[in-house]
């Protein structure tokens, strides 16, 4: 299996929904891997339209992890993230006192861990009370509020962080005031992904998708330019199981400890990806020491082809990324289709790195 690491860049912010309500007023930073790849093979069905794409899901030659923070960190370099893992160890004989409360509370506040850190972050949960975390500043928020007329069309009022600081607008024109939360990125720093691909054709096609992608955008008000992005550099860095040894296009301080999870025999596994379980990996979710944590998946299709108006698919219960499991999880990718004219596809296939809770 090759790796390939696309590093994004985002100039005009994202607004990211978190699968559960339709609210603009909130935005998350990341993005799950089973929108990320509804996005993909919705780019991909309008350039080939084709199985191809399916075809490597179900053949094991795919995989994809949920889109992550990087940052360049002060006197560190380019760090990547992953969520904070959901590791349980005994503290029982850990003595507690106003340092380490301190440095609990701290913890506590972390959404991401960086991959480099990790080992640290374990130390951390064992009892070390030594250990220093990077946590950037990866950006702030900003809601903007914006005006919808009678013409569907979308005009930026101001940047004003409620619509009530908003200019008085002339009724006659039917126009509404709706607000919508950015997330703006600091310069260094933006949101990667990780794509497993075995197969060198298809790899081709999948940086075209990227890129149409990139120039369509992702997550909510695309029409406005949000989401849109571009590749560090133009192309993603690569690494594989015979080829680890060379250097690479972009570095990051992160990498030497990735590609030791990415290739790693442990049979500790923290889920990079969403993950929906298939009968097996249920058996061995709760027979197996594992930690984890369920989401619902819901939302609407908003596509032409699928219905004259936008309708709800299925929801569908899946594993979150961070989760730490005991085995190999296969996954399954799951037709979401309710009423619609087509199949609505959610990957639930996902990209694992293991670890060692005992190191």
């Amino acid at each position: 299996m090759k790796y390939n690491v696309y590093m994004l860049r985002f100039p005009n912010g994202v607004h990211f929904g978190n699968g559960i309500g339709i609210s603009l007023n909130n935005t998350e930073i990341t993005m799950r891997s089973d929108t990320l790849f509804s996005a993909l093979y919705s780019e991909y069905m309008k350039i080939y339209s084709d199985d191809k794409f399916l075809n490597m899901i179900n053949s094991g030659r795919f995989q994809i992890s949920d889109l992550l923070p990087y940052s360049e960190v002060d006197n560190k370099g380019v760090q990547l993230f992953i969520p904070k893992p959901f590791i349980v160890v005994d503290r029982s004989d850990i003595k507690n006192d106003d340092n380490s409360a301190l440095l609990r509370k701290k913890m506590k506040k972390l959404k991401f861990i960086a991959i480099d850190e990790l080992g640290d972050y374990i130390r951390y949960m064992k009892g070390d009370k030594s250990i220093e975390l990077s946590n950037p500043n990866l950006g702030g928020r900003i809601l903007h509020t914006r005006n919808r007329v009678s013409d569907s069309v979308e005009a930026s009022v101001n940047m004003d962080f409620s619509s009530e600081n908003s200019s008085s607008q002339d009724n006659s024109n039917k126009t509404e005031l709706f607000s919508v939360e950015i997330f703006n990125f600091n310069e260094g720093s933006g949101l990667y992904f990780i794509v497993g691909i075995d197969d060198e054709e298809f790899e081709k096609r999948f940086n075209i998708i990227v890129d149409s992608l990139g120039e369509t955008g992702i997550g909510g008000k695309k029409s406005v330019g949000y989401g849109k992005f571009e590749i560090v550099d133009g192309e993603p860095y690569s690494f594989d199981a015979n080829d680890t040894e060379e250097p690479f296009e972009i570095s990051s301080v992160s990498d030497p400890s990735l590609i030791k999870g990415l290739f790693s025999n442990s049979s500790r596994k923290i889920l990079l990806s969403s993950l929906s379980p298939n009968n097996e990996d249920t058996k061995k979710l709760k027979s197996g020491e594992n930690y984890y944590k369920i989401y619902r998946s819901s939302g609407f299709v908003n596509s032409a082809k699928y219905s004259d108006n936008p309708i709800k698919r299925k929801s569908l219960s899946m594993i979150s990324s961070g989760s730490v499991l005991d085995f190999n999880p296969e996954g399954q990718i799951v037709d979401v289709n309710k009423s619609g004219k087509h199949p609505v596809y959610k990957l639930g296939v996902p990209l694992v790195m293991g670890v060692d809770i005992n190191e």
